[in-house]
């Protein structure tokens, strides 16, 4: 093709529906007297090269039907006497330049089958001349339809099918009574056809593909019922949200319910197990956990005056001049106290901190703190039990005689010290 270059005066060069591949060369810019540029179903690549633009006296210019690329160049803006222009069925891209405006002489432009995106530059309104073609169909422009295409009052064929066209159809293009065909199918236009000659004898196809359309056009449902469809389905969408809405608060209040019950009972628990673990200090309450870890030096080794199978025993002088004596049982006999009956082990410890008798030994009460069990028990001058039954001096003084005659005469004694020992061992 570039041969053709060469000859400057050439005012045709058609050369069309052939195998031709490759580039246009930008050299045919240099053909000044170029009135027809016809070069469409060809095999050519590449872009539209800028230097086209430079052919003033250009007339016809058709590049259909072949593979190029790329933006539109803004230089054809320049072609001031192009009557044709066809750059249909490429892969062209980009927006649609304002400056083919220029383009004061066109009588037809045809841009459809693309990969243009973005709007229809409002100042395509201004192409007065333009009567035989608006093509721009099978691309993917946007926005609204400029209601400016109300200017092309010569228009014959109007065609912005299969597009992402939006909003209303401007009621201005009912002044458009040149139209003999328009096609807006395929697009996401809303709301109703204008009424006029020119929509309301359009064939039914030239509006559908788009759901959001009404009117009395063949194919479409009458904007009245469209609205009551509207209606239907916002009054259901509403219900149906309604009654989620009362499902979900249903739900929450059960919820809420449920989690204040558990609430409860585990209050309720806490608060038995509160009870037990409170001390119970004969009736007057006359001293307190407290006190006793206060005067032992929280159970100091100093205190302690006895250890045994079961624990420790120590001796506490209290604030009061009071003096006790406090068992702690081991952790595993406290593990066992803790797993019986908790309202039968502290009915009994009532009952045996009412006992008053000479010769038993008075047990004050009980407590339930830091995981064990402390027993606290009148304080006794004479050492353990085991010293008076089975030490030198004191069991010299206790004879077997004498113990006989104690558990013959007080039998209560002896259930009362079996309950003391069942508690303390």
């Amino acid at each position: 093709m570039a041969r053709w270059v060469e000859c400057t005066n050439l005012t045709n060069l058609q050369i069309d529906g052939n195998k031709i591949a490759g580039r246009i060369p930008p050299e045919l810019g240099k053909l000044s007297q170029l009135r027809v540029l016809n070069l469409h179903s060809n095999e050519l690549t590449g872009k539209i090269p800028d230097e086209l633009g430079n052919l003033g006296e250009l007339l016809s210019l058709n590049l259909s039907n072949n593979h190029l690329a790329g933006d539109i160049p803004i230089s054809l803006g320049n072609l001031t006497k192009l009557n044709y222009l066809d750059l249909s069925k490429n892969t062209l891209s980009g927006s649609i330049p304002d400056e083919l405006a220029n383009c004061e002489n066109l009588l037809s432009l045809n841009l459809s089958n693309n990969n243009l995106s973005g709007v229809i530059p409002p100042e395509l309104g201004n192409l007065f001349a333009i009567q035989i073609l608006l093509h721009l169909s099978h691309n993917s422009l946007a926005g609204s339809i400029p209601s400016n295409l109300a200017k092309l009052t010569k228009l014959e064929n109007l065609n912005l099918s299969h597009n992402n066209f939006s909003g209303a159809i401007p009621a201005a293009l009912t002044s458009l009574l040149s139209i003999t065909s328009i096609d807006l199918s395929y697009n996401e236009l809303t709301g109703a056809v204008p009424s006029g000659r020119l929509f309301q004898q359009a064939p039914g196809n030239a509006f559908i593909g788009n759901p959001g359309l009404c009117g009395n056009v063949t194919g479409l449902s009458p904007c009245g019922t469209s609205s009551k469809k509207v209606l239907v389905g916002v009054s259901v969408s509403v219900c149906l949200s309604l009654l989620l809405a009362i499902l979900i608060a249903v739900i929450l209040v059960l919820w809420r319910r449920k989690k204040l019950f558990n609430k409860e009972e585990e209050i309720k628990r806490l608060k038995e197990h509160e009870k037990f673990e409170q001390i119970i200090w004969e009736r007057l309450g006359k001293f307190t956990f407290s006190d006793i870890a206060k005067a032992t030096n929280d159970f100091g080794e100093e205190y302690c005056i006895g250890i045994g199978g079961f624990g420790r025993v120590y001796k506490n002088v209290l604030a009061s001049g009071q003096i006790v004596a406090v068992k702690k049982l081991n952790a595993p006999e406290c593990s066992n106290i803790q797993a019986i009956n908790r309202q039968s082990f502290e009915n009994e410890i009532h009952v045996l901190t009412e006992v008053r008798h000479r010769n038993v030994i008075k047990l004050h009460g009980f407590c339930s703190m830091r995981g064990c069990i402390y027993l606290v028990y009148e304080f006794v001058e004479r050492g353990s039990l085991a010293k008076v039954l089975y030490g030198g001096i004191g069991a010299a003084e206790l004879d077997w005689g004498t113990r006989v005659k104690i558990v013959t005469r007080s039998p209560t004694c002896i259930i009362i010290a079996c309950r003391l020992s069942s508690i303390g061992t």
